[in-house]
């Protein structure tokens, strides 16, 4: 069945992506809201699915090439979330 590696890559980047999200929103730095989130629980949200994305490329990918694609992925969207903040202050995304 070709699609259950596919559906499993799907979820473990969305779970990656929200779960970077997550941290950056729980940092004091942040720039898309007014006020952080609760740190705590924040920073285990984002912990539950940061390793849940990481079982789920396991299950596509082997342990380190999953390692390596969880890794560049979480720098990929830990550079680009101050600047989705701009943007979006900016008013120039949608």
């Amino acid at each position: 069945m070709p699609e259950v590696p596919m559906m499993n890559l799907v979820y473990g980047v969305l779970a990656i992506a929200l779960g970077i999200t997550s941290l950056f929103l729980a940092s004091a730095n942040q720039n898309w809201r007014s006020r952080p989130l609760p740190r705590t629980a924040a920073r285990l949200l984002a912990l539950a699915l940061l390793l849940v994305g990481l079982l789920c490329l396991c299950a596509v990918f082997q342990l380190l090439s999953a390692v390596f694609v969880f890794i560049s992925l979480s720098m990929l969207l830990l550079q680009l979330c101050p600047y989705l903040g701009v943007l979006r202050r900016s008013g120039r995304a949608g």
